[in-house]
């Protein structure tokens, strides 16, 4: 147990777990957290997943063994080895998945990635999503690269952006049209 930087409330309860600073921060076995967090307890950062690290920003919680949160706030990684890089209210659930930043977006499923925007949801397994906003890629190997209101749904089915579109059938593909379906 290490903590660096004054205590302000941090807890380094684990064996081998450092915080470097910040206040009300926890963090567990193995475990690092090197700022942030807030003076009250609702504020703070938790490394809860052995080996797992939280860089800064505040309202983190990295439960995933080996899973990763670089900064921004209330964003969560429960899979392991599951990675946020920032942004706020972000989720990486599966294993390997995988939030760049944006807000409100979300990788559910293993080795599923969203690079960014916003409310975006990747839910099917090795699904993807550029950016954009409120996208879906909920099928396996399904991808969007971004717009608005896309969805694809069918395993390996391509949107390359565009607003409303939806891509249903197995390995269809969808180039950048307007509130148009492909099977």
């Amino acid at each position: 147990m290490r903590i660096f930087g004054g205590e302000n409330g941090n807890h380094a309860i684990g064996q081998a777990s450092t915080i470097g600073g910040g206040a009300a921060n926890r963090a567990r076995d193995y475990s690092f957290i090197g700022g942030g967090g807030g003076q009250q307890r609702s504020d703070s950062n938790s490394a809860i997943g052995d080996y797992s690290a939280i860089v800064g920003g505040l309202r983190n919680v990295a439960v995933g063994q080996y899973s990763f949160i670089g900064g921004g706030g209330g964003n969560i990684t429960s899979g392991t080895s599951a990675v946020v890089t920032g942004g706020g209210g972000n989720a990486a659930i599966g294993s390997g998945a995988t939030v760049g930043g944006g807000s409100q977006d979300s990788a559910l499923a293993d080795g599923a990635t969203v690079s960014g925007g916003i409310l975006n949801n990747a839910s099917g397994q090795f699904s993807a999503i550029g950016g954009g906003e409120s996208n879906v890629a909920s099928a396996a190997d399904a991808f969007v690269g971004g717009g608005s209101t896309n969805s694809a749904s069918g395993v390996g089915t391509v949107i390359s952006g565009g607003h409303g579109g939806g891509a249903e059938g197995d390995s269809a593909w969808l180039a950048g049209i307007r509130k148009q379906c492909a099977w």
